[in-house]
């Protein structure tokens, strides 16, 4: 990957972005799946939720919950790397 191969990332962030990456194609693909179209926004619904992180591969009672937790975390992580990148930019 051009990316780690020139040092333009740290190599953290570069497996975080990958990570999130993979997380979020998985999403997509579970919502499209649960919606028979294409989405990518999440249901309203608990329920909906929870079948999608079920798909997903979370297990337990609080599947939905765990899901929502991790597309925080990525989101989070996500977006700092980004406005890291963009402030070195300016």
């Amino acid at each position: 990957m051009k990316i780690e191969k020139h040092g333009l990332l740290p190599y953290g962030d570069i497996s975080i972005l990958k990570k999130a990456y993979i997380f979020y194609r998985i999403l997509e693909n579970r919502l499209r799946l649960t919606k028979d179209h294409s989405s990518d926004a999440l249901p309203d619904s608990r329920e909906e939720i929870e079948k999608i992180a079920m798909k997903m591969g979370f297990k337990g009672k609080k599947a939905g919950q765990k899901m929502l937790i991790l597309l925080e975390k990525f989101t989070k992580n996500v977006r700092k790397i980004y406005s890291n990148l963009i402030s070195k930019m300016d």
